[in-house]
């Protein structure tokens, strides 16, 4: 780059940021906008980033404008890939760590305040300044990760680039703090942590609820945690208090994934109601107490439903009062039972409501219809889901590998592209990103197997599930329930 540089245009779009790159490179005028509407949450932070950018113009001139046209350069030309990536940001940013840390550091001025117990929930001036000089490179970053991701034909899971590279940024940045250890990382964890353990006992009836169903407060940390970082942190501006930003947030995430899982009418079992008159997912007992028609209602809605299956797909079966009398009260709810259990009979019905308003005896009846109904369609491993319980549900390394082996197995296959693209065409994206089938998939292959135990005098034994015959039945699922 020789003689004068003009000063860098940039200049917010509906899709990203517009740059004049272009009058300054040899880059064509079609590399002037960088897209960052891969992530339409960072589409509305376009001016924060486009500010950081300019400050770092105004900081690093010249050797800040050709970094932005070396990258781009590698972008357009398919030179980058997930091994590489993180050094080709580190060439356009690595020059600019000391300089965040020192502008955050000098324009912060809110009053900190931390009335937690817990040292490792305290945050005091130098958290605040790590997470803030983080927040201002994850801004910086995410022009160059968008395009990064833009360039490549298929990414399996958008937000981890987004999380490797800002988990980088927070250790770089901790490094700025002299004299003193950091575990930025850590201690976001533990926050979160304790937003959501600390809910267990205010929030009893949603966790009674969540456990009925196979759920954990485990289960939501990863994703609050995620969240934390990836969509939350590149947030923070310098007028704000951080930490109360972060205990908002959260608390909202919690109330909507407890109300994106829970029914509305969901209220706590009344302990006047017998085991085999309660609703085995513990719902709606009072409304059956102050209206006697609201059970009748709820039941002739079953029998419609199983009439339907009956008329259809179980046309030649049935499940006598013996079976029922055996399986009393065993079955119980899991994660994965209460997923195939929707899935199928939420087919048959425009009220879902009703599949929460089961007792046990119904809820056993129509675990056994759904057994007989996946072994009558060749789904022989999810049957042995539906008659046996998870012993041990703890993700190992070993389990993790495998069950991303038969996930890509599934997208992979013939059969499930084509129903991508022929039934969920208009909802490709998020068809493969946050399709059911995966979480059943992920969940079956994490737990470990017995038999029910029907009878107090022979012991359980343990169920194998084939993950790549179960693979392939997912696949048939999908098709069997559209």
């Amino acid at each position: 780059m020789t003689g004068i540089v003009p000063k860098l245009s940039l200049v917010p779009t509906a899709r990203g940021i517009m740059t004049n790159l272009s009058a300054f490179s040899d880059l064509s005028v079609a590399s002037d906008e960088w897209l960052i509407n891969k992530k339409r949450i960072y589409v509305k932070q376009a001016g924060a980033i486009i500010d950081d950018w300019q400050n770092l113009n105004g900081k690093f001139g010249e050797t800040f404008v050709q970094a932005l046209v070396d990258f781009r350069r590698k972008c357009d030309a398919e030179e980058l890939n997930n091994e590489n990536i993180h050094a080709a940001v580190d060439q356009v940013l690595e020059p600019c760590f000391d300089y965040a840390f020192e502008f955050c550091n000098a324009n912060y001025h809110v009053e900190i305040m931390s009335a937690a117990q817990n040292i490792e929930l305290q945050f005091d001036r130098d958290h605040i300044i790590v997470l803030l000089a983080s927040a201002m490179m994850f801004r910086s970053s995410i022009p160059l990760l968008t395009e990064f991701i833009r360039s490549q034909e298929a990414t399996e899971d958008i937000g981890m680039v987004f999380l490797n590279y800002f988990i980088t940024v927070i250790r770089k940045v901790e490094t700025r703090v002299t004299n003193r250890h950091f575990n930025m990382e850590n201690k976001l964890r533990r926050l979160a942590e304790s937003r959501v353990f600390g809910t267990e006992y205010s929030d009893a009836v949603v966790w009674n609820y969540l456990k009925n169903v196979g759920g954990s407060p485990v289960e939501f940390i990863q994703p609050l945690y995620r969240k934390l970082i990836i969509d939350i942190t590149p947030k923070l501006t310098l007028t704000e208090n951080v930490i109360n930003f972060y205990h908002v947030v959260i608390k909202k995430q919690l109330q909507y994934a407890f109300h994106s899982k829970i029914p509305m009418s969901y209220e706590t079992v009344n302990s006047a109601i017998e085991p085999d008159e309660a609703s085995i997912f513990d719902t709606d007992v009072t409304k059956v107490n102050q209206n006697e028609m609201f059970g009748v209602l709820m039941s002739l809605g079953i029998e419609d439903m199983f009439a339907k299956v009956k008329r259809s797909i179980a046309a030649d079966l049935s499940v006598t009062p013996d079976e029922i009398q055996r399986y009393a009260l065993k079955i119980t709810p899991s994660k994965e039972k209460i997923i195939l259990y929707f899935m199928l009979y939420g087919k048959f019905t425009e009220e879902r409501e009703i599949l929460y308003i089961v007792n046990h005896k119904t809820f056993t009846m129509l675990m056994i219809m759904l057994n007989k109904i996946l072994v009558k369609f060749g789904m022989t491993e999810l049957a042995k889901v539906i008659m046996s319980e998870p012993i041990d549900t703890e993700l190992s390394p070993a389990k993790f590998k495998l069950t991303k082996k038969y996930i890509t197995q599934i997208k992979t296959s013939e059969r499930y592209s084509k129903l991508r693209d022929e039934k969920f065409s208009d909802v490709g994206i998020k068809f493969d990103s946050n399709n059911i089938v995966f979480t059943l998939l992920e969940s079956v292959l994490r737990s470990s197997r017995q038999t029910i135990p029907i009878d107090s005098t022979v012991a359980s034994e343990q169920v194998v599930i084939d993950p790549e015959i179960l693979a392939d039945e997912l696949i048939k699922l999908i098709g069997f329930i559209v």
